[in-house]
């Protein structure tokens, strides 16, 4: 994040990517893995969800404080940028891969859903069409400890098009019907 004060004519930076980026010249898709999904807690906090990073990140603005604290999925997949630079070559790179799509705070059940696509190695890379992908959704308590995971059985590649509501995490699935929108809803439940 980068914080620029007119008056001083400064530029202060925080949350800097993750070591997992490595150097500046990785190989990363940018709108796959260099556009951070974030958040805000009840605590007007940044929670920021790094798309290669297993954990997430919190930034309190008023102290610079950044906290850390793991928020995986439960299968310890890796996470990599490409190793060439052609176009075929990183697409094929995200789709064979996890990648953290959004995290999103529910202020009724004081909880957070952290979105992530799963690899998709059967896709050939040869069409235009980005593949669907499997969802598995990790959930987090207002403390950011992880408290359960759920895989979603509907492929979709409408990650980006979710909200929350009393009843849970509402996720944009393909359609039979482009005239219509259809969600499935993850409704959380007190163990």
């Amino acid at each position: 994040m980068q914080h620029f004060t007119t008056q001083k004519l400064t530029i202060a930076y925080a949350n800097s990517y993750p070591e997992i980026y490595g150097n500046k010249d990785a190989v990363w898709q940018p709108f796959a893995y260099r556009v951070i999904p974030y958040d805000l807690s009840p605590a007007n906090e940044m929670v920021l969800s790094f798309p290669a990073d297993d954990s997430i990140r919190v930034f309190n603005i008023h102290t610079q404080e950044t906290k850390t604290f793991f928020a995986g999925y439960s299968h310890p997949y890796s996470i990599r940028p490409a190793k060439r630079n052609s176009m075929a070559d990183i697409m094929r790179n995200v789709a064979e891969q996890v990648q953290y799509t959004g995290i999103y705070y529910d202020r009724w059940n004081q909880l957070y859903y952290r979105l992530l696509t799963l690899p998709e190695s059967e896709w050939d890379g040869n069409t235009r069409a980005f593949p669907s992908r499997h969802l598995a959704v990790v959930i987090l308590d207002k403390d950011f400890q992880k408290v359960g995971e759920y895989n979603i059985k509907e492929k979709t590649n409408r990650y980006g098009s979710c909200f929350v509501s009393p009843e849970g995490l509402h996720i944009n699935i393909l359609s039979d019907n482009d005239d219509y929108m259809t969600f499935i809803t993850v409704k959380p439940r007190k163990l």
